[in-house]
């Protein structure tokens, strides 16, 4: 009787360590989710370059989409009387105010994603993504003030970055972004402060009212789907800028 006693407790036994080894695999297997695309990186440098040319082919449909929503038809057909001129008003500089102590650097911080990078420029979006975010030409400035300034950046980090570029470059936390959270542009030594409104998973942009998107890809694997941040600017007045700025 004893020995059976003792089988019964040895076999409860295995059965919990059982079900405590099965409780913490299944626990690492969820914590490793998110730890997965990089892994993944780090064994298939080509993954970098897959999203890279989804980005680019993102951006490239975006510019094609945004001419087309700023493309008005005139009608040549149609006259009007011209309007009685009207003096021009005094002009009037919208930018925040030049402040010498800030970067020369043009940088984007994200306080709450720990994004600290300098923007890169230019018409090579191959170049510029490897670097960093980078701010796409065909829409607006932080300054013009005549659309939808958009920066793009790596999900898991370009060609050779560091952890702590990764960290401050990358948009890999752009998901956990919440209404409110702040977003910080620093150009041309002034500072202009976006506030969240929304943030998104398309595989579009389709809110051109934003004065600031931003966005990345959602897989480390080709996808159209990618995230999307939607930012309004609060410290200055939504103006054309005028022509003698």
């Amino acid at each position: 009787m004893k020995k059976y006693q003792k089988n019964v407790i040895r076999a409860f036994l295995w059965f919990d360590l059982f079900l405590a080894g099965l409780a913490l695999g299944v626990a690492m297997l969820f914590l490793s989710i998110p730890l997965i695309p990089s892994f993944w990186y780090g064994l298939d440098p080509n993954s970098t370059s897959r999203e890279l040319t989804t980005l680019d082919s993102n951006i490239s449909e975006d510019i094609v989409a945004y001419s087309t929503l700023t493309d008005i038809d005139t009608d040549d057909d149609i006259s009007e009387p011209e309007p009685e001129p009207i003096p021009d008003p005094e002009p009037i500089d919208p930018r925040p105010e030049f402040n010498e102590d800030l970067p020369k650097q043009n940088r984007i911080i994200i306080p709450t994603l720990g994004i600290d990078s300098k923007i890169y420029g230019g018409t090579d979006s191959v170049k510029a993504l490897n670097n960093g975010p980078w701010l796409i030409p065909d829409f607006a400035r932080p300054d013009t003030f005549d659309g939808p300034v958009i920066i793009a950046s790596h999900r898991w980090g370009g060609i050779g970055w560091t952890a702590e570029e990764k960290t401050k470059k990358s948009f890999l936390l752009l998901p956990e972004l919440k209404k409110g959270d702040i977003i910080k542009i620093y150009w041309e030594q002034r500072e202009y402060i976006y506030e969240v409104y929304k943030n998104s998973e398309s595989t579009a942009i389709n809110d051109y009212n934003a004065d600031l998107i931003l966005y990345t890809c959602k897989l480390f694997i080709p996808s159209d789907q990618r995230i999307l941040s939607y930012a309004k600017l609060t410290n200055a007045p939504k103006e054309q800028l005028t022509d003698t700025l």
